[in-house]
């Protein structure tokens, strides 16, 4: 009995911090949330037992859904053996290539889905922004406070990199919280789902070296209680700094916290320049 009662707690055990959404009324009302036409390639990442991997099938034309859990992912190629459109495969999120899957099904683009264990959300959304031009949309529960920082405007004490790096490639917008009972078990904190458009990375910024802009944020945001003048003073002179700040009308004292994406690309294009 001791080891039957083990073998179950066992597989009600989530992998990796994953919560499982189970409330159906949450799975359909994410499901109609999404911008899906019928025809798209969805990428589903980090699927779980497969509570959204149907409803997704039902709206696309093929769902991909890679599981880094080799017990999950041999669970739901049994289940999903008769859809025709599922495909499971078995794979580490922070490594697959949306680029790569497009190729391979021929289309320009795709749909992102997940469901995400939240240890992973911000060293996913580093990864997943890399391969912008392949994505048309993406949607993913997060944990409330990293939705709230991707979402965040300047001078809000949740804007940082993350930040500037998602509203750099996209246009992300938090629909609502899902409660924790909507998942099993149920997560100590709170969950946001957001959307994500990709209008195309930089195209509103003027920038052309985007790796050396990204370089760029990051020492902006290398120590958050520092101003950009000191920040920056490691591999800036510091000299330069001040003087464009007082050209631009910016308080020498001013922290990256308190700059948009706009004023960013200025800095950066005007100190490249002198």
């Amino acid at each position: 009995m001791r080891g039957n009662l083990t073998a179950m707690r066992e597989k009600r055990r989530p992998k990796l911090g994953q919560h499982f959404l189970s409330s159906p009324g949450y799975q359909r009302k994410i499901i109609e949330a999404l911008p899906l036409q019928g025809d798209e390639l969805v990428v589903e990442v980090g699927p779980g037992t497969g509570a959204m991997t149907g409803g997704l099938a039902e709206r696309a034309r093929r769902v991909v859904a890679v599981e880094v859990d080799r017990r999950l992912a041999d669970d739901l190629e049994e289940r999903f053996r008769d859809r025709k459109n599922v495909e499971i495969r078995h794979g580490d999120i922070l490594e697959f290539d949306p680029g790569g899957l497009c190729r391979e099904f021929r289309v320009t683009k795709c749909f992102v889905f997940g469901n995400l264990p939240f240890h992973i959300s911000s060293p996913f959304l580093q990864h997943i922004f890399g391969f912008a031009p392949y994505l048309s949309g993406m949607g993913l529960l997060l944990q409330y406070e990293v939705a709230g920082r991707i979402v965040a405007a300047p001078g809000r004490r949740a804007y940082g990199f993350l930040s500037v790096l998602a509203q750099y490639y996209s246009r992300p917008k938090l629909l609502w919280k899902v409660p924790p009972e909507a998942f099993a078990p149920p997560p100590q904190v709170q969950t946001g789902f957001v959307q994500f458009e990709f209008p195309g990375a930089g195209k509103d910024y003027g920038i052309e070296a985007e790796e050396a802009f990204l370089d760029f944020l990051r020492a902006c945001f290398r120590e958050k209680r520092k101003t950009l003048v000191n920040n920056l003073a490691k591999t800036l002179p510091r000299r330069n700094v001040t003087d464009l700040l007082a050209e631009l009308g910016m308080d020498s004292r001013i922290r990256a916290e308190q700059i948009g994406l706009q004023g960013f690309s200025v800095i950066y294009r005007r100190l490249k320049s002198r």
